[in-house]
């Protein structure tokens, strides 16, 4: 499933950057920490905190003001393409093939995948 997430973003990502502004992709793909948290919402009931939505704030700040070469009037002259439309789809499309481990602290795989070793749910923190 991870494979065919992966697959399937870049290839949806390849296509919009032939009809958009690499601003625009830019912007779009800053917004996955948001649609990460809007999806765990949705699909789990995940209760969001204000932490998480500052930095949502923050990130999406962020990524406007590099976007926009530190003046937001930029933003103003940017357009909405067929291409823009398309990378939404890659964004919202990789997050949902991903496996609910990903997002879930009670999902357990077994201690002998490699993957599992390596993933940042074994963190203690977040235990």
């Amino acid at each position: 499933m991870s494979l065919f997430g992966f697959v399937g973003f870049n290839m949806l990502f390849y296509i919009a950057a032939h009809s958009t502004s690499a601003v625009n992709l830019g912007i779009i793909q800053g917004a996955m920490p948001a649609l990460v948290l809007v999806g765990a919402m949705i699909a789990f009931g995940t209760r969001v905190a204000a932490l998480q939505v500052a930095g949502i704030f923050v990130t999406m700040t962020g990524v406007a003001l590099v976007a926009a070469k530190g003046d937001l009037s930029n933003l103003a002259a940017l357009e909405i393409n067929l291409g823009d439309g398309i990378m939404l789809i890659a964004c919202v499309f990789t997050q949902a093939t991903r496996s609910p481990c990903a997002t879930v602290r009670s999902c357990r795989a077994p201690s002998s995948s490699v993957s599992w070793r390596l993933s940042p749910l074994r963190h203690p923190f977040l235990r």
